[in-house]
């Protein structure tokens, strides 16, 4: 049985199984990218995370502003629901 979407009227519009998981993949994918934003705030490029991932030879704030900007803000900004 497809899930259904509440409206603040409390009318159900019923969706489909496979449109209701597109959902909330984008939804995830937003939560995700959200904690990426924040941890590349609070850490910074000292962490040691953060060289393991993008490697030391990226280090630098301006790279960091761009791997925020473009991969993970760019998420947040312009994926939007089927």
């Amino acid at each position: 049985m497809p899930a259904p979407v509440w409206h603040t009227l409390f009318t159900a519009h019923w969706i489909s199984s496979n449109t209701y998981d597109k959902l909330k993949s984008v939804e995830y994918a937003k939560i995700l990218a959200n904690g990426a934003v924040v941890a590349l705030e609070e850490s910074g490029t000292t962490s040691s995370a953060y060289r393991r991932w993008f490697g030391g030879q990226n280090a630098k704030r301006s790279t960091l502003e761009a791997i925020k900007t473009h991969h993970y803000e760019a998420v947040l900004a312009g994926l939007r629901e089927p």
